[in-house]
């Protein structure tokens, strides 16, 4: 649908000026003196340049003005009033620009006649002492390919000039305007009073317009194209609702009640009645009528007439619709630009996927753990090259690779967004990002998609270009995947990569279940899921490397960080393994890093093939493991040197004492480290052994590193886990240690405080009566003539030795140790000295 106006045929009331009916003559002249429906004609007067558009393709804005432009350059009026009161646009050709910077303005989608001819008129002012070009392009919509209408770069001192340009073709078009920048800032270019011809837009069946009232474009006679025929409709049945529906129609967003009467010729048919709308219609021929034609008695004098207000632009299917009205190609918006003038294009993106832009953190990206170092998300000032971030705030946050010590060449850093996005092929799945490259050894940045079929390169840059690039890329797979950057260091520490700005479209969506993988599978903590198989294997499978968390199930699993663990060496070998870190001591074989650190200062175990012979072995072997239907074996293996033997995993029966060969390779297998993964569940109990031969050669040198077995090697019961025994038994034990000296304790401690308690009545006649005070020996006399039942117990070094620790409170005579199953004395509490 094009954007249109009508204009009456007869003015009621005199234009502001003479320049005005000099205009609306102009557009008499395009329609015959017959009522019109055209493109809104435009003089800029508005704020918003009518159905106008700034473009985003060139490298500044047009600029709305009023009055002069500029020193000795440029209008000192606009077009249409002659007055500095009214406005037109240019451009402003002062710095910061530069020679042959362009900037372009882009009107509405044009429908031209089958019948009529399309015209455009423009007015243009051109001054200057280095005026550059004005040029109008025809873009078709079907494909935006341009054609050159006509061009000009005459200086015409202060006089604004008129063109006429015909519009050929019957396929839809746009019309661009491009101002150039000549050789200095003497030569503003300014246009101003738009207009189009009737031949702009082609008539369709149930196309709707207004013949005007008054000088008015937001009130007038609706008239409805029908039968080749522009025809009245009758006001039986119209409502407010009705009249919404029609501004909607002709491009407005409102519609007010109306004030005039405006009837129709007699000549006119009356083609529509008793219309009956929701208000929410398209068109008015989508409301109830009662055909066309069948009026009943309705004459003119019951013409519907109808007041809009309110420019509505209506976008195509393929663009987004800006607050003010601007129309924007799809996949602009929430890309952290704002390609709509207002920044609405920018509001509502919580639907967008994996968008960041790192102010508060990395958002839904991870570092992965499977790189050589991170992305540091700091403020562009705080970068070794004092950048701003994409929006150009120097205080804002951007991800920056720091090549600087110890970064060496090739060390890659990664960014990626865990969670797994359906497969998608219709290209409405596009990830949108802004990076900055800059410095003579830029190194790469570089886009991949990854799946269960591995990484997908679909984007890199390498050239530094010291400014803030945009970016869009397509995502394609035919199975679910991931998104995932990988910055890689240069052949210096002279490059600078930064990111920014990150957005996927709403065409990517997220998969339901990221668990899709057949077999037993592990959901990591950042979302993706991994093999079960792949669980404490000392590899990161999970980007935030949660599958190697919880791996204290496994007594086999070692690094040799510390020592063996608890593999031993055999007893019917030859030689033993060796712990090592780096390289090794024979040149040109052996690892030059372990694989779990992947540094020189990791360890890892070898054989030193110097000074063996032909056949000779070493060989680890594994505490007893349980019976188990599935059990896997994992261990990382490097075999490099052209003597290289063989390392073979076998496994010994306990109950048989049979020894069986599971997985052999030989030879030099390149300068990495491999991965190995054998079943040796059985069910017997059994013990793994790890055995390494050599070929008589020096450079021969194997190594092994990060033996785990997987979590179903230990499933069951925990007789089924033999390194539990002395685990629980232990426990048992220490808890009833513990339970008997606590009883002891609290044995001790209460009998203690019987004898003091028992005590205190002595002390305290001793005290008050210096001549009851006796020796130990009196008061045990004393007792004995109280109880004479009782033998005297034997005077014990425990007594005195008590007494001598508390000499304060005297010699207690009941304080003595009681021999087993005597009975508890009487205490001296009752008894009264005189």
């Amino acid at each position: 649908m094009c954007y249109r106006r009508q204009l009456q045929t007869v003015m009621m009331s005199p234009p502001g000026s003479f320049q005005q009916l000099v205009i609306f003559i102009q557009l008499l002249q395009f329609t015959g003196g017959q009522s019109i429906e055209h493109p809104l004609p435009c003089d800029f007067e508005d704020e918003k340049p009518c159905f106008w558009a700034q473009m985003r393709d060139d490298d500044f804005d047009w600029t709305r003005q009023s009055g002069p432009s500029g020193f000795r350059t440029g209008p000192q009026t606009d077009h249409t009033y002659g007055n500095d009161t009214g406005h037109y646009m240019f451009i402003e050709t002062s710095a910061p620009r530069q020679l042959d910077d362009v900037a372009r303005l882009i009107g509405p989608v044009i429908t031209p006649s089958a019948t009529e001819q399309c015209k455009m008129v423009i007015h243009y002012h051109m001054d200057g002492s280095t005026i550059g070009l004005l040029a109008v392009y025809k873009r078709q919509y079907s494909d935006n390919s341009e054609s050159l209408l006509w061009s000009d770069f005459v200086d015409y001192n202060d006089v604004w000039q008129q063109r006429e340009t015909v519009l050929t073709g019957p396929q839809p078009f746009q019309v661009i305007i491009e101002g150039l920048r000549g050789t200095g800032n003497y030569g503003d270019i300014a246009v101003d009073d738009i207009t189009f011809s009737p031949g702009c837009f082609k008539e369709e069946e149930g196309s709707l317009r207004m013949v005007y009232a008054s000088n008015s474009f937001y009130e007038g006679r609706l008239e409805i194209f029908h039968n080749s025929r522009w025809g009245t409709i009758c006001e039986t049945g119209w409502t407010q609702a009705s009249s919404r529906t029609a501004c909607r129609q002709l491009g407005y967003m409102e519609a007010n009640p109306a004030t005039a009467a405006l009837p129709g010729t007699g000549s006119a048919p009356i083609a529509l009645s008793n219309v009956v709308c929701t208000g929410t219609e398209n068109s008015l021929t989508d409301c109830t009528n009662n055909g066309w034609g069948n009026t009943g008695s309705c004459t003119h004098a019951d013409d519907v007439v109808v007041r809009c207000s309110g420019y509505r632009k209506e976008c195509q299917y393929n663009e987004f619709t800006c607050a003010n009205e601007d129309c924007i190609p799809s996949g602009l918006d929430c890309d952290f630009t704002s390609n709509c003038r207002d920044n609405s294009d920018e509001d509502s993106c919580s639907l967008f996927p994996g968008r960041c832009d790192f102010q508060y953190g990395l958002c839904d990206w991870i570092q992965p753990k499977n790189d050589d170092f991170d992305w540091n998300r700091v403020r562009g000032r705080e970068t070794a090259i004092n950048i701003q971030d994409h929006n150009g705030d120097q205080d804002g946050f951007l991800l920056y690779m720091d090549a600087a010590l110890p970064r060496q060449q090739d060390d890659k850093t990664r960014l990626i967004l865990p969670q797994s996005f359906k497969p998608t092929n219709n290209g409405n799945c596009i990830i949108r990002f802004y990076h900055y490259m800059s410095g003579r050894d830029v190194g790469r940045l570089t886009l991949y998609i990854s799946d269960i079929n591995g990484k997908t390169q679909l984007w890199e840059g390498s050239l530094p270009a010291a400014t803030w690039e945009r970016e869009a890329v397509e995502l394609q797979s035919n199975v679910p995947f991931q998104v995932l950057f990988e910055g890689t260091v240069g052949t210096s520490h002279l490059g600078h990569i930064a990111l920014d700005d990150i957005s996927l479209t709403t065409g990517c969506q997220f998969e339901d279940s990221a668990c899709s993988l057949t077999g037993p599978t592990f959901t990591c903590t950042s979302g993706e899921c991994v093999s079960k198989e792949h669980l404490c294997d000392f590899n990161h499978n999970c980007v935030d490397g949660s599958d190697e968390d919880d791996c204290n199930y496994d007594p086999g699993r070692c690094d040799f960080e510390t020592d063996l663990c608890n593999w031993n060496q055999s007893d019917q070998d030859n030689f033993d393994f060796q712990r090592g870190q780096g390289s090794t001591d024979t040149s040109y074989t052996g690892p030059q890093t372990d694989h779990t650190k992947g540094n020189a200062r990791g360890h890892y175990v070898f054989i030193d093939s110097s000074g063996h012979q032909i056949n000779h072995k070493a060989r680890l072997v594994s505490y007893d493991l349980p019976a188990s239907d599935t059990c896997k074996f994992r261990l990382y293996y490097h075999m490099f040197g052209s003597g290289v033997g063989s390392l073979i995993v076998s496994k010994r029966d306990l109950a048989s004492g049979r020894v069986q060969e599971l997985w052999r390779t030989t030879g030099d297998q390149g300068f990495q480290w491999l991965f190995a993964s054998v079943d040796v569940g059985g069910p017997n109990k059994y013990q793994v052994l790890i055995e390494a031969t050599v070929v008589g050669h020096e450079q021969g040198d194997i190594a092994i590193d990060d033996l785990s077995f997987t979590n179903d090697c230990y499933s069951g019961t925990g007789q089924n886990k033999p390194w539990l025994v002395p685990v629980i038994a232990g426990v048992v034990c220490a808890s009833v240690v513990v339970l008997i000296l606590v009883g002891l304790g609290v044995y001790l401690y209460r009998r203690k405080h019987k004898r003091l308690n028992d005590a205190e009545p002595i002390i305290y006649q001793n005290q008050s009566n210096p001549r009851t005070q006796h020796s130990a020996q009196e008061s045990m006399e004393m007792e004995q003539q109280m109880h004479p039942s009782s033998p005297p117990p034997p005077y014990s070094e425990a007594q005195t030795t008590y007494s001598d620790r508390y000499p304060t409170k005297g010699m207690m005579t009941s304080d003595r140790v009681s021999t087993p199953g005597s009975r508890p004395e009487t205490p001296l509490t009752n008894v009264h000295v005189h």
